[in-house]
């Protein structure tokens, strides 16, 4: 069975209808993650509530960036939950250019990403990531824009693809990453 995509809708799950053949059940953008969570919950296109699946941390490697600093692209996904870059947690670290400066990993294979986890540095420089994309196979899922810095940040996403990136739209500005974590369903 071949599941149809509709307009107004973000995902397709094929469910079990008791034995008697699958059923398409299109998941609007609604998608509600938690990436602790047992399970997701969306709203079908009908307007139902259906169990969706449990997001899982998906694999991130083969990594790169725009230019580096310090450290290497890798830091961002070598499991390393420190923040303080000055103690001698190193995260990944680009030069300021006058271009937006990136980073970007691969997962395994294609993948619904719906929650995206950034751990910021805390040391002296937190500031630095206050205005930024997150995109998937280059679609922006999400952004941040502010004058607060943050210490962990969940941005939910909620797009297919292969590559995630990070990009800095300050240009002329460092881009730091601690930790990028993905979590989602491997297609």
């Amino acid at each position: 069975m071949r599941c149809a995509l509709e307009a107004r809708c973000r995902g397709v799950r094929l469910a079990d209808n008791g034995g008697s053949g699958g059923v398409c059940a299109l998941l609007s953008s609604e998608l509600e993650v938690n990436a602790s969570a047992t399970a997701a919950s969306a709203t079908d296109c009908t307007g139902d509530r259906v169990l969706a699946w449990k997001p899982e941390q998906l694999q991130l490697s083969g990594c790169s960036e725009s230019s580096t600093l310090e450290g290497n692209c890798n830091n961002a996904i070598d499991g390393s939950l420190d923040q303080n870059h000055n103690a001698g947690a190193v995260c990944t670290h680009t030069q300021a250019t006058v271009g937006n400066e990136w980073w970007q990993a691969s997962m395994a294979s294609r993948a619904f990403v719906s929650l995206v986890r950034i751990y910021n540095r805390q040391d002296d420089v937190e500031s630095r990531l206050n205005n930024f994309a997150i995109s998937v196979d280059g679609l922006q899922c999400a952004s941040y824009n502010s004058t607060q810095a943050f210490s962990i940040k969940d941005f939910p996403c909620e797009q297919v693809g292969t590559t995630l990136k990070v990009t800095q739209r300050f240009s002329n500005e460092f881009l730091t990453l601690c930790e990028v974590i993905a979590f989602g369903r491997l297609l």
